[in-house]
């Protein structure tokens, strides 16, 4: 039976940000081979609608993004650190606004693999 991820909530601290992150480790961590294999990193941005207010778990989890895999076992994912922001307010993501916001994301998290 695999593994079901369970996520970690994050707080990013970033300047004049409020962004909310879910981060998915999907690790059994009685298997210790497992926990010593290195790992692809995936940043899942979300569509517009899925920003606050609505809860991130379900905003993660809706119309078969990655991290409703995660949560069900799924083993196609299971090398795979995957890390969620979740939009402050309903709008897209853009280069300009958010390509350094989710570069520090990336780097801050990619230490857990």
């Amino acid at each position: 039976m695999p593994h079901r991820c369970t996520p970690a909530r994050w707080h990013p601290t970033t300047p004049n940000n409020q962004t909310d992150c879910l981060v998915y480790l999907p690790l059994d961590p009685t298997n210790r081979e497992q926990m010593l294999r290195p790992r692809a990193v995936l940043c899942f941005r979300h569509g517009s609608r899925e920003s606050v207010p609505l809860d991130i778990h379900q905003a993660m989890e809706m119309h078969g993004a990655p991290a409703s895999h995660l949560v069900q076992g799924a083993d196609h994912l299971s090398d795979i650190l995957l890390i969620c922001p979740q939009l402050p307010r309903q709008r897209r993501w853009n280069e300009a606004d958010d390509g350094q916001l989710i570069r520090q994301i990336v780097d801050t998290t990619k230490w857990l693999c």
